[in-house]
């Protein structure tokens, strides 16, 4: 079918059965544990990575795929694509992007193409993906898609309740996490991912009490185009917090994912969150 086709990575955490549904292409990523490397849900499981990531000696890195795997996805559809978008999270976070560009310019296609920073990781990424492509197979030029792209990046949210704040302090990613750390060990901090960056939205010390001050930052937010929840290698914790959302008025389908490694690598195990798209 001939229109603008989108491309995405294994960041967005997208269901396998509605990227197939809504035929976007997904570029995996690689994970390292020291120096073994594995292409994300291909050549190791989500479920995997997590058992690693508390057992493995070596802790974990992520990094993009090369430009030649992003020009092997483009050139599968260029042949019937108008134009391609391809979907990434934020620059200063990953070369992703960097590396979608490279890849396009080893195809050197003659069609529109545009690599976007989408702002966000996760399903708060997935989601975007997913609007663009469904815009795209309504026949939305690239000037229309890249608008709405434009448009969903300020209204994307991820809000997740980790298990520990461990994997953070590792991490060396935020401040405050390092800051803090002698005092909230053994509090489990909630955070907020918005626009590339990582907030401190409080602690608790239960997993109850947790899920309700996930289920408040649901309501602050007001109507909802789409819900998922999200979940690090916690599946039985996050079908509790959906047996909770079924008490609210909320869109759906609700979709659940387990997130990706490279956002596993520095919340770790046992967290639970959601990703949504605020009206």
């Amino acid at each position: 079918m001939d229109r603008i086709y989108i491309v995405t990575d294994s960041t967005a955490d997208i269901p396998p059965a509605t990227a197939k549904e809504w035929d976007i292409h997904i570029v995996p990523c690689y994970i390292n544990f020291g120096s073994q490397s594995f292409l994300d849900e291909v050549e190791l499981s989500r479920a995997e990575f997590y058992r690693r990531l508390v057992s493995d000696p070596e802790h974990p890195t992520t990094s993009a795929p090369p430009s030649g795997l992003f020009a092997r996805v483009y050139r599968e559809i260029l042949d019937k694509a108008t134009g391609i978008v391809s979907l990434h999270p934020p620059d200063h976070l990953t070369a992703l992007r960097q590396s979608a560009l490279n890849g396009w310019e080893m195809v050197k296609g003659k069609i529109p193409y545009s690599a976007l920073d989408a702002g966000q990781l996760s399903m708060g990424l997935g989601w975007i993906v997913i609007r663009a492509a469904q815009a795209a197979a309504d026949g939305a030029d690239m000037t229309a898609i890249k608008q709405l792209v434009a448009g969903l990046r300020g209204r994307a949210q991820v809000f997740a309740a980790l298990d520990t704040i461990e994997f953070l302090r590792r991490s060396g990613r935020v401040g405050w996490a390092r800051g803090a750390i002698g005092k909230i060990l053994r509090i489990r901090p909630l955070i907020q991912l918005y626009q590339g960056q990582i907030f401190s939205r409080g602690y608790t010390r239960t997993r109850r009490s947790a899920l309700e001050r996930l289920l408040d930052h649901i309501q602050s937010l007001g109507e909802l185009e789409c819900l998922t929840v999200l979940h690090s290698n916690a599946p039985d914790l996050a079908d509790e917090f959906r047996q909770r959302l079924a008490k609210l008025s909320l869109p759906g389908p609700i979709l659940t994912a387990s997130v990706t490694p490279v956002l596993g690598t520095h919340v770790g195990p046992g967290g639970v969150g959601f990703a949504a798209v605020q009206h």
